[in-house]
């Protein structure tokens, strides 16, 4: 398990007041968040596939502080596959935000980027709902993209992203919020620079940006010296390869329900976490052969699944083969009988 110190809000009957977790109130927390998800995935209609084992469990309260602190911004470095993005999602719901995910496809252009940006600044300037905008790898589909996060990231704002009739508009529905947060300077004469500032102001404290991006290649590199406020303005977190200890913690959750002995789960946790490092040595040395095939967390959970499917599908085979038998001797020794 990880030694760290974890500091976060989501503690069994701490009210939400923020506090540490002691070493020996791991396991209990690891039980509150597993339960935590168990009753996000009932209330969603896309569940989330994931184990909190200790090591996601500390990637999910880190990305629960920074969406708590202000103007908290997640940089997520690593490999597809390793959680980042259903953390992310999980841990915005338990913060109670609102989750933005864009939907962007093959043709996804820069107006289109800037009608849905300009909704989510909407959403967080002018009605004040704190909501964290998700960005992973597959989402970003051009610079401009990134362009304007950079600029969102660093000041709060985009230049010239709303035309001249829509800024009036959100002047207006910001002077009441003025006058109710108690800015009377603003809900009676303000001018158009003291709302702009205003609505960045409101966008600063409501809106959080969450980047996924893969270490591979150079892509990570080029945009970092492209946009510098993916560095100066995010709380990195490097998602580094899964140890042993959490290999087989995955593998004896997983397999808690299937029909095995505990000791039986126990030896094929020790032989999955053996393929699955078998399996990432054979990767590097395809990979000096310029064969580039990566083994992530998924890969590994998609053995385990597969493994107990198969499991299943096996017992109930066997049992129908012996069934069959059954009946066959049954059917043997009833004609016996009778002769």
């Amino acid at each position: 398990m990880s030694k760290g110190i974890l500091f976060t809000h989501l503690i069994p009957d701490g009210r939400g007041v923020a506090d540490e977790v002691t070493a020996a109130g791991r396991e209990a927390e690891q039980q509150h968040l597993t339960k935590l998800l168990e009753d996000y995935n009932c209330n969603t209609k896309k569940p989330l596939p994931i184990v909190l084992f200790d090591y996601a469990m500390v990637h999910l309260l880190r990305i629960c502080r920074v969406l708590k602190m202000p103007q908290g911004h997640a940089f997520l470095i690593g490999l597809g596959g390793t959680g980042r993005a259903s953390l992310s999602r999980l841990a915005t719901s338990l913060c109670e935000h609102s989750l933005v995910e864009l939907e962007a496809s093959r043709g996804y252009s820069e107006e289109q980027w800037r009608d849905d940006l300009r909704g989510v600044l909407l959403k967080a300037g002018q009605d004040g709902t704190r909501c964290a905008l998700v960005l992973p790898d597959a989402q970003l589909k051009g610079g401009f993209m990134l362009d304007d996060v950079n600029n969102l990231l660093n000041s709060g704002g985009v230049p010239n992203l709303f035309p001249a009739d829509e800024r009036m508009q959100i002047q207006e529905r910001l002077r009441a919020t003025a006058k109710r947060v108690g800015r009377l300077n603003l809900s009676g004469a303000g001018t158009q620079e003291e709302f702009e500032d205003f609505f960045i102001e409101r966008t600063k404290a409501h809106l959080h940006i969450v980047l996924a991006m893969s270490p591979v290649g150079n892509a990570l590199r080029d945009r970092i010296r492209n946009f510098p406020s993916l560095v100066n303005c995010c709380t990195i977190d490097w998602y580094m390869p899964w140890p042993d200890e959490a290999l087989e913690a995955v593998c004896d959750r997983v397999l808690a329900d299937a029909d095995l002995f505990p000791e039986q789960r126990r030896q094929m946790a020790r032989a999955c976490r053996v393929l699955h490092r078998h399996a990432i040595s054979l990767s590097a040395r395809l990979e000096r052969q310029k064969r580039h095939i990566y083994v992530t967390p998924t890969s590994y959970l998609e053995l385990l699944r597969t493994y107990k499917m198969l499991l299943g599908t096996e017992r109930e085979k066997t049992l129908r083969l012996r069934a069959g038998y059954q009946r066959g001797v049954q059917k043997l020794l009833s004609t016996a009988e009778e002769v």
